[in-house]
């Protein structure tokens, strides 16, 4: 067993025995979502998400196909992240897909595709409004705080200029 993986065994454990607020941070999403249920992002105070985890697994979507197709597919859906290359575009989507939706995706060449939890907190992060220049690697810090809220946690973050 890594050492990590005993420290969320210890603190799972810990915590089933001593309910209480505990604050981690971390960058390894994927690897503390096995033991958090439920999400907040926030900055300056004002919180950009609260979700669950699971309904954000169910809701989040990695589209690709052409910039036409997936222009008109993705209106009215929330969408979090978005890439154009060539003819050809991908869409990070934070909505609900139903099964209707995904034959018609299908009919029109889209891939509809899960969002690992790791890239869907990247794309809605930077899809929020921040795309100055500073954002882009120049002495930013992002902190994801992690907290135990009854059975919760906690994303916070902040920048930090060298």
């Amino acid at each position: 067993m890594l050492m990590r993986e005993k420290f969320y065994s210890v603190l799972m454990e810990d915590y089933a025995l001593n309910p209480r607020t505990i604050l981690l941070s971390t960058h390894l999403i994927d690897e503390i979502s096995k033991v958090v249920e439920r999400v907040y992002i926030l900055e300056a105070g004002n919180i950009l998400l609260h979700d669950d985890v699971d309904n954000i697994r169910t809701r989040s979507f990695m589209l690709t196909g052409s910039n036409e197709a997936l222009e008109q597919f993705t209106r009215g859906k929330c969408v979090i992240y978005k890439e154009s290359y060539g003819k050809g575009s991908l869409a990070a989507v934070y909505d609900r897909i139903g099964e209707d939706e995904r034959l018609q995706a299908g009919r029109m060449g889209i891939s509809v595709d899960g969002l690992p939890l790791q890239k869907f907190f990247v794309y809605f992060i930077e899809g929020s409004g921040h795309n100055d220049s500073l954002w882009k690697g120049f002495g930013l810090e992002l902190v994801l705080s992690l907290a135990f809220l009854a059975g919760g946690w906690l994303f916070t973050r902040k920048r930090s200029f060298y």
